[in-house]
């Protein structure tokens, strides 16, 4: 029996024309930029409602988070709306 799941392989060293790193993408898929060019793509892209830094240092968090061009950004952690948030009264 064939598993639905399928794994995709990290994609490396993408450029900005990319699809990979123009859209959003919905499947397991990992993209390698360097760090340096990491802010210039994330900032050229036409989309930016969030944005999402991984790291251990502060100084990095800090200076990705200063530069980075998005509504809501948030240092290792991601969204989860509380469950009230979901129902319209």
């Amino acid at each position: 029996r064939q598993s639905r799941s399928t794994l995709r392989l990290p994609l490396a060293d993408c450029r900005n024309g990319a699809r990979a790193c123009q859209e959003e993408i919905f499947d397991p898929v990992a993209t390698i930029i360097p760090f340096g060019a990491a802010l210039r793509i994330a900032n050229d892209s036409e989309y930016g409602l969030a944005g999402y830094i991984w790291t251990d240092w502060q100084q990095t968090a800090h200076y990705v988070n200063y530069r980075l061009q998005v509504a809501m950004i948030w240092i290792n952690a991601s969204f989860i709306p509380k469950r009230a948030s979901l129902h319209c009264r």
